[in-house]
């Protein structure tokens, strides 16, 4: 699983040289970079093999709320619990 330092630090490439926190606005990060957002969220998804959802990438306001959806998105899935039937239920006296 990725961690936020992973996710931050390859925002920090693409965004160098300029400092970046988990504080920036990503707005006015976006700004400053040659190919804005779509440029950014391209980059990640390549590096860290996934794909973001657009309505998410919309409400991240800083750099932290894009790295949070980078983890989260990367997570593996839970593993798939046992089904109701490999156990049944106690029968029920009447």
């Amino acid at each position: 699983m990725l961690t936020k330092q992973e996710v931050l630090r390859s925002i920090r490439e693409i965004a160098a040289p300029r400092k970046v926190t988990m504080d920036t606005d990503l707005a006015e990060l976006v700004e400053d970079l040659d190919d804005g957002l779509e440029g950014l969220i391209e980059s990640l998804e390549h590096e860290f093999n996934i794909e973001l959802p657009e309505e998410s990438i919309l409400e991240a306001e800083t750099v932290g709320d894009l790295c949070y959806l980078v983890m989260q998105v990367s997570a593996p899935p839970y593993p798939p619990g046992p089904s109701p039937a490999s156990h049944p239920s106690p029968p029920v006296n009447p």
